[in-house]
């Protein structure tokens, strides 16, 4: 380092340059990495649904204690 304003300067302004270059680049790898946890839980979200929509619906058998009477029966 030198003793020369004018190269002294110039060093700390690159230095600042640096700095928020480094933050700037920090600050959007958080951002990605929040959006991949959102779409993440979506996606999770979306299977789960699916998986559930792949299962045989289970066997029903009515009973016929909740049924109407028939129109002549009324």
């Amino acid at each position: 380092m030198t003793d020369h304003p004018a190269v002294n300067a110039r060093d700390e302004t690159e230095n600042a340059t640096q700095r928020s270059a480094q933050q700037t680049i920090s600050r959007e790898l958080e951002d990605a990495i929040a959006r991949v946890r959102e779409d993440m839980a979506r996606v999770e979200m979306w299977a789960n649904a699916l998986s559930c929509f792949a299962q045989p619906v289970p066997q029903y058998e009515p009973d016929n204690t909740h049924l109407l009477p028939a129109k002549g029966q009324r």
